[in-house]
C-alpha cells in the first residue's frame, strides 16, 4: 500500500496521567511491535485490507505464543518499516534478508525462511544468461531498499524502482522492464495471483529471511524467540506454515 496501514493502533497517554499513584515506578513495559511490508507469500494484507497474513506472519505469531511474549503487528511500506526497527527499541521488522551490510544494526531472530534470489522475465521473452554480466544493458525492476536490488545496484546495474514486488511484476508484464527481481517464493506466488506468465532467467543469490530486532530490545526476549523457532524447526511446524502458502 502507498500509505501505512496501522493495525489496532491506540492513543497512548503518559502512564503518570493514567495511574498517578504509581507514578510509573513499575515502568509499564513498552509494547513489543513487529512491523512488516507487502512481501507475499511471507507477509501481506488479506483481501479485507486489515488482516496481515503470510507464512512468516504465521510463524511470528506462533513463535511469540511459544515464547510467552505478546506483540502487535503493523504493516507499512518497506523503507518505513525498516527505519522503525532501527530507531524504536521495542520493534522488530520481518521478513528481512540477513546480509553482512545489515548485520551490526540489529539483533536477529530466525531464520524464518530461505529463498533463492531470482531474475524473472516474461514467458515469451527471448532472454537467457549464465551470469549477471551477460545482462548488461537490460532494464531491471526491483523495489526501494530491497537487499536483492541493492546487490544488483552494487554491481553497477540500474534498477527501475517500484513501491513493492507486485508493482514490479506489473511493470514486467507491461514491458516497462526486461527483468524482474524477486525470490523463488514470491515470484511464482505473485505470478499465480495475477495470472502472469513468467519464467526464471537466473539465480543470482540466496537469502536467509529473519526478523531483525532493535539493538536495545532485551537480549533475553531475543533468546526466547530464537529458542521457540528452534523448537518449531525441530517439530516441523515452521515448514508447515511455509507449505501453507506454496
Amino acid at each position: 500500500p502507498e500509505r501505512p496501514v496501522p493495525m489496532k493502533l491506540r492513543p497512548l497517554l503518559p502512564c503518570a496521567l493514567l495511574w498517578p499513584a504509581l507514578a510509573c515506578a513499575a515502568g509499564a513495559e513498552a509494547q513489543l511491535t513487529f512491523v512488516t511490508e507487502q512481501h507475499p507469500p511471507h507477509n501481506f494484507l488479506g483481501d479485507d485490507g486489515q488482516t496481515i497474513l503470510g507464512s512468516s506472519t504465521d510463524i511470528v505469531r506462533e513463535m511469540l505464543r511459544r515464547s510467552g511474549l505478546s506483540a502487535k503487528i503493523d504493516i507499512y511500506p518497506w523503507p518505513r518499516a525498516y527505519r522503525l526497527a532501527q530507531n524504536d527499541a521495542q520493534t522488530c521488522v520481518y521478513t528481512t534478508a540477513r546480509t553482512p551490510a545489515r548485520e551490526e544494526f540489529f539483533q536477529w531472530v530466525g531464520p524464518l525462511a530461505t529463498a533463492h534470489w531470482m531474475l524473472y522475465t516474461r514467458a515469451d521473452a527471448n532472454i537467457s544468461a549464465q551470469s549477471i554480466s551477460e545482462l548488461t544493458g537490460r532494464v531491471f525492476g526491483g523495489y526501494q531498499d530491497d537487499a536483492k536490488s541493492n546487490l544488483l545496484r552494487d554491481n553497477g546495474l540500474v534498477i527501475d524502482t517500484a513501491r513493492n514486488e507486485e508493482q514490479g511484476l506489473r511493470k514486467l508484464m507491461a514491458k516497462r522492464i526486461d527483468l524482474w527481481v524477486a525470490t523463488s517464493h514470491t515470484g511464482p506466488w505473485l505470478a499465480r495471483k495475477l495470472g502472469a506468465k513468467i519464467k526464471p532467467v537466473l539465480i543470482f543469490g540466496e537469502g536467509q529471511l529473519y526478523a531483525a530486532c532493535n539493538l536495545q530490545l532485551p537480549t533475553q526476549d531475543v533468546a526466547r524467540m530464537n529458542a521457540a523457532l528452534r523448537a518449531m524447526q525441530a517439530d516441523g511446524s515452521l515448514q508447515r506454515h511455509i507449505a501453507n502458502y506454496q
